[in-house]
């Protein structure tokens, strides 16, 4: 807060302090601050707040403007994984699997997809029926993941 007070125009400052925010329950509050990032011209990676901004929105289950915040991010850096994930996870919720499909293989290209993904990945494919896909995801988690929370949620048959 401080920092806030002592530049209030920072676009960093702004981001930071609106994911602080996000992160502890005040995700409306917070995306005042984001947007102040975002929206500045002077800022070198606006990508990150309207990332921030989308996945607020997705805690606050407003998955429209989730949606928007996260193709703007996309469309500032089509390389940006993060904002794909979590259009990925919004199509999923929302019955659009193979859109969901389509942002996981996205990121599927660009690195080795993390747990998440993988878990994702692996629901989508449930989801649709495609028991082959399913298996070879849950080979993954198996096998790259054996500790992590989604294993147990697989072992446990548990996929939403």
């Amino acid at each position: 807060m401080r920092a806030l007070k002592l530049a209030p125009g920072d676009p960093e400052i702004n981001n930071n302090f609106g994911w602080f925010l996000c992160q502890n329950g005040r995700e409306q509050r917070a995306i005042t601050y984001l947007m102040a990032a975002a929206k500045n011209p002077l800022y070198a990676t606006p990508t990150r707040p309207y990332t921030n901004a989308g996945i607020c929105s997705v805690r606050l289950k407003d998955l429209k403007a989730a949606e928007d915040y996260l193709l703007t991010a996309l469309r500032l850096s089509p390389t940006n994984t993060q904002a794909l994930f979590w259009l990925a996870d919004i199509a999923y919720r929302q019955g659009r699997q193979s859109e969901a499909r389509q942002w996981i293989t996205d990121i599927e290209k660009m690195m080795e997809p993390p747990v998440e993904v993988v878990w994702l990945a692996l629901r989508i494919e449930r989801k649709t029926g495609n028991r082959e896909a399913e298996a070879r995801y849950a080979s993954q988690l198996r096998r790259r993941f054996p500790g992590s929370p989604e294993h147990r949620l697989l072992t446990q048959g548990q996929y939403d």
